[in-house]
C-alpha cells in the first residue's frame, strides 16, 4: 500500500495500543517495511504505545511518539506521555 502513495504525497503510519500483540518479529518486520519504503520518500508514524517504565518495570507509560524514516533511517520524538484511554495528556516535545 505504500509503494501506490505518490512520492509528493505525505504517507503516514498510525497505530495504538497495538503492539503488546506482536512477536519482536513483527515489530522488527514493520520497522523494515517503513525503512525499506523510505528509501524512494519521507515516512511518518505516529505512535501511542504502553512502555516500561524504568526502573520499576511493574508501571506501564504511554508515549506519543512520531518517527520520521527517510532514506533508510529512523529518527524518533516523544511529543507527550498519556492516559492509555484518552483521559490525559503531557505534552513533551
Amino acid at each position: 500500500a505504500l509503494a501506490e502513495i505518490p512520492p509528493y504525497q505525505a504517507r503516514c503510519v498510525y497505530h495504538t495500543i497495538m503492539g503488546y500483540q506482536l512477536s519482536g518479529d513483527q515489530h522488527r518486520r514493520i520497522n523494515d517495511i517503513l525503512l525499506e519504503a523510505s528509501k524512494t520518500a519521507p515516512v511518518w508514524r505516529v505512535t501511542v504505545e504502553g512502555e516500561v517504565a524504568h526502573p520499576n518495570p511493574t508501571e506501564t507509560f504511554n508515549p506519543l511518539k512520531v518517527s520520521r524514516y527517510f532514506d533508510g533511517d529512523r529518527k524518533v520524538k516523544t511529543l507527550a506521555v498519556c492516559d492509555p484511554h484518552g483521559l490525559s495528556m503531557e505534552w513533551k516535545g
